[in-house]
């Protein structure tokens, strides 16, 4: 192994590191600082509570508040809180990925520089912030799996760093369980490996084969403190997934069965399960291809990537058979969860959530792999230097940075400083396309959204969303001159305010809403003519009207 592998590296380089780390973040990530009205979708489902929280809104405790704020893993949580006190909360979604990129590629370069060249370390790094932008875009909780993964194999490849595993074993649990459940899967894996090797090294130094050899370390040594952090962990998740059960404003988890024959997550449904329950070992290999072994090479490549590693682990398994041997446990503990989640659906929560998140930055690592056994046959720093390039342009093969999913709403700019204009407690129906973005650009309450709350599992939501829906459809597709059915749906509800859009009722398709709701809106404007809609009728004269497109009228102003 060269020198220059284990040779530490001075702090201004650390610096230098950090820095080039923020500068590469930027440019693949400018599209999300191009504007006010930018955003992550899921950003809505998930910040609600700080919105309402920073701004100390009139309608804290509402259902779609207390959702947001309950499913957070407390870390999490917490960490929101408290940079809450200071920033905006678009401005700690749109900055905290800057702070994921340093993670990132800090325990990253630690981890990979062992058993490579900085150079290619650094790269692989920041080929694994590319590839894991889509995730960590909003700065959700899921954003932490990476660095948490990266972070656990860095302590536990060490092997004699047991304090540090126990940490990431509890920050696992704090900020994403998922990636509790990986690590811990994987320390077991691993340990049973280490179990193995010493007792095969006990043997043949009690038949004196290896007379001499330094006696492999124990997997049990310093025990407690890897029982210390593993339980800590337990303990968060158990309480965290007890207080979620149990609290008022979700009702309890739907019994699996329930959930399963719930339009929602059907195949148009809000979340396909179905698919993620019957996807076969064939099609999940060919997703892990497309998806993330993607090449200019084509798919042939992914399946030698794979056979490479396996075979270079042995080939060089002095010098990059750990980091070999990780890889191999981390991809089999991650299909092991997969299908286990599967099995326990939802008590493991969604189980693409074990393959779709950790196999971005697998791959990275894969890649990494290889540029460092090619390296190491010619150990030069050109050579480095040629890996790192290929590495990083890898990355801006895979996505250029116009494709970071993101969403711009510039276009309703009109429209939701109107709506901030109503009164802060006012509660405001509108299409839920439209309504999810309401509460981050306006801060007013929505009658009705698509990602306000994402808490389909549990039977609260159900009782409160569903209702609503059908209120909602049957007011909005009403036919004919009279209003009354309008009217007697905002009263119902205590509706302040009404935006109708226009264009949605002109083409007649309920954009942002499910089945059966999708079909329903469909089914009960089929066949009549524009002329006929009474929303698509109301008079110009009547509240405001946005740029020919949306109506926003308040209930008296339609005779309520």
């Amino acid at each position: 192994m060269p020198s220059s592998i284990t040779t530490r590296l001075p702090l201004w380089q650390w610096f230098l590191i950090g820095a080039i780390a923020l500068a590469y973040t930027w440019f693949y990530y400018r599209e999300m600082l191009a504007g006010p009205y930018v955003l992550n979708d899921d950003v809505v489902q998930h910040y609600l509570w700080l919105f309402v929280d920073h701004f100390d809104l009139a309608w804290k405790d509402t259902f779609y508040a207390n959702a947001s704020a309950a499913i957070q893993p407390r870390g999490f949580y917490w960490l929101l809180w408290g940079v809450g006190r200071v920033f905006e909360p678009l401005t700690i979604s749109r900055g905290g990925p800057f702070f994921i990129a340093l993670l990132t590629v800090g325990y990253g370069v630690a981890l990979l520089r062992r058993y490579t060249h900085v150079f290619i370390a650094v790269a692989g790094s920041l080929l694994v912030v590319h590839l894991s932008l889509h995730v960590s875009v909003g700065f959700l909780a899921r954003s932490f799996m990476t660095p948490l993964l990266l972070a656990f194999g860095y302590y536990l490849l060490r092997g004699n760093r047991p304090w540090g595993v126990a940490a990431v074993a509890l920050a696992s649990a704090l900020f994403y369980p998922p990636a509790l459940l990986i690590n811990g899967l994987v320390f077991g894996l691993w340990k049973a490996g280490e179990l193995a090797q010493w007792f095969l090294g006990r043997g043949r130094r009690m038949q004196g084969e290896v007379e001499g050899a330094k006696p492999p370390v124990s997997p049990f040594h310093r025990w407690y403190v890897y029982l210390l952090g593993f339980a800590l962990a337990l303990v968060v998740v158990l309480s965290h997934a007890e207080r979620v059960d149990a609290h008022p404003s979700l009702g309890g988890y739907l019994p699996n069965e329930a959930l399963l024959s719930l339009p929602e997550f059907g195949a148009d449904g809000r979340v396909d399960i179905q698919n993620a329950l019957t996807t076969s070992p064939k099609n999940l290999l060919g997703y892990f291809l497309t998806n993330n072994l993607k090449t200019p090479l084509g798919r042939w490549f992914g399946y030698c990537a794979l056979g490479l590693v396996l075979l270079f682990t042995g080939l060089k398994v002095r010098s990059l058979g750990k980091l070999g041997g990780w890889l191999i446990v981390l991809g089999g503990a991650t299909l092991l969860l997969y299908f286990a989640a599967r099995e326990w659906f939802p008590l493991l929560f969604l189980p693409d959530r074990y393959v779709a998140y950790p196999w971005r930055m697998w791959a990275a690592v894969l890649f990494v792999f290889l540029s460092a056994a090619v390296w190491s046959y010619y150990p030069k720093t050109w050579s480095a230097a040629a890996m790192a390039a290929l590495l990083l342009g890898l990355g801006y093969y895979r996505q250029p940075p116009e494709r970071l999913p993101v969403s711009v709403v510039d276009e309703r700019k009109e429209l939701f400083v109107a709506i901030s204009a109503l009164p802060e407690d006012a509660l405001i129906v509108l299409p839920p396309h439209i309504a999810e973005q309401v509460p981050v650009f306006a801060h007013r309450n929505v009658f009705l959204s698509q990602e306000s709350a994402h808490a389909l599992y549990f039977r609260e939501y159900h009782r409160y969303i569903m209702p609503r829906y059908h209120d909602f459809v049957a007011a909005y597709t009403t036919t004919g001159e009279s209003l009354t059915p309008v009217l007697a749906f905002l009263d119902k509800w205590d509706i302040d305010y009404l935006v109708v859009d226009r264009n949605q009722l002109r083409e007649g398709w309920l954009m942002g809403g499910f089945a059966p709701f999708q079909r329903e809106f469909k089914d009960r404007l089929k066949g009549s003519e524009h002329s006929e809609r009474t929303l698509l009728n109301l008079p110009d004269t009547v509240g405001t009207l946005i740029e020919e497109r949306f109506h926003v009228v308040a209930r008296e102003e339609l005779g309520g």
